[in-house]
């Protein structure tokens, strides 16, 4: 089923825009993608008007970008809906082999993430003890222990991106260290696609993909450096309703491994589209996704005001 994980490596081909049936490379398709994306850069324009009634040039690969980005703001909900949240709170289970094998959590584990929608802010609560929160400071690349009563820092970390390196994907992770990686991540997630309208945020449409018998159009999505995500690049693949399927990134803090992250399961919590269920692979060099899964990510509520 489209936006859920598949059950066994995902056999994809990649669109050829009309221009070819038979499957090609991969790579080769990559390469021939970006040199026709190159043509269009320095080809037809349309003419638009600018505020003062003078006529303004704008590509065409702009306004395939803007076509889709505006579906999926609409699809996910609307700008005008997410203008009026400044903070959400979202009840959440995390599961997979990925955090035993960090020494973290052999079972599931429950949080309740509590998020600023414009500030990369979010805090847990409980944090592996039920007198104990967390609380990210990703601007400030800092993360925090506290009491859960007193809020009393008791425990704290700067500078904690750069307490990833030299490890390997067997290292385990201290608790403040896997912390830092689900508060970022959670907050790209529980913001997406909204956030790709945040400042120094920018995106472009490339050329669509199919899986799962459906073709999915994509947004190549580039972060600034201020923003702590996985990866400064990443791709996000949309269905015909415009809702998010399918995510890939490189995760910088787990020494660059490639992933294939599925969401599904949509139900809509205080006018917003949010998929309640997300299943995250290593991704092939094909681009298809491994067979089994390491995170499971179940969100149970969301509210939001």
């Amino acid at each position: 089923m489209a936006g859920d994980s598949p059950p066994h490596p995902v056999a994809i081909n990649y669109v050829c825009a009309g221009r070819c049936a038979s499957r090609i490379p991969f790579r080769a398709a990559a390469v021939a993608d970006e040199a026709r994306w190159a043509d269009r850069r320095h080809t037809p324009h349309d003419t638009r008007t600018k505020p003062d009634g003078r006529p303004r040039t704008v590509s065409k690969p702009e306004t395939m970008m803007n076509d889709l980005l505006d579906h999926v703001l609409t699809a996910h909900g609307g700008r005008d809906r997410w203008s009026q949240i400044n903070r959400l709170q979202a009840d959440v289970t995390l599961h997979g082999p990925f955090w035993a094998m960090r020494g973290f959590s052999e079972k599931p584990f429950r949080e309740r993430l509590t998020v600023d929608t414009r500030r990369e802010l979010i805090r847990f609560s409980p944090w592996a003890n039920p007198e104990h929160d967390m609380l990210l400071r990703a601007e400030d690349d800092r993360v925090e222990l506290r009491a859960a009563g007193d809020d009393m820092v008791l425990e704290s970390r700067s500078g904690i991106r750069s307490t990833y390196g030299g490890y390997d994907l067997t290292s385990p992770w201290e608790s403040l260290q896997v912390g830092y990686f689900i508060g970022y991540a959670m907050w790209n997630y529980l913001t997406t696609p909204f956030l790709f309208t945040y400042p120094g945020v920018t995106s472009h449409e490339i050329e669509p993909w199919t899986e799962h018998g459906e073709v999915w159009r994509r947004l190549h999505v580039v972060f600034p450096q201020n923003l702590a995500t996985h990866s400064t690049e990443q791709t996000f693949y949309f269905g015909e309703d415009g809702l998010l399927r399918r995510l890939d990134y490189n995760v910088d803090v787990n020494v660059g491994v490639a992933i294939a992250h599925y969401v599904g399961a949509y139900e809509e919590f205080g006018g917003i589209q949010v998929p309640t269920r997300r299943r995250v692979h290593r991704r092939n060099p094909d681009n298809s996704a491994g067979e089994n899964w390491s995170i499971g990510i179940d969100i149970e509520s969301v509210t939001m005001d």
